[in-house]
């Protein structure tokens, strides 16, 4: 059974990485919706902001408009350059801003 949250973003006819406006009561907000996490409430879309912040759109009462679709990018095949005179290396990248 779906979200209610994932219910109202197929409803209205989006997609994950759509950019759309969420109007609810006196509030409009306008961004690229993203992925669920464990986190988010039943009922919140997560959208990407122009800023770059994500925020935590209720879904109640509100209404969605699609303003563009999500545009699916070529992969690229990488090639792994492998030196075998050179130690591997990790990287680890923990995000934030």
């Amino acid at each position: 059974m779906p979200k209610l949250a994932e219910k109202f973003i197929s409803d209205n006819g989006a997609n994950i990485y759509d950019k759309v406006k969420i109007t609810n009561k006196d509030q409009t907000f306008e961004g690229i919706i993203m992925p669920r996490n464990n986190f988010s409430g039943e009922h919140i879309v997560v959208i990407k902001l122009d800023n770059g912040y994500n925020i935590g759109v209720s879904t109640e009462d509100a209404e969605m408009k699609v303003i563009e679709k999500a545009k699916e990018k070529p992969k690229k095949e990488l090639e792994n350059k492998k030196n075998k005179n050179l130690k591997d290396i990790i990287i680890l990248g923990t995000g934030g801003t």
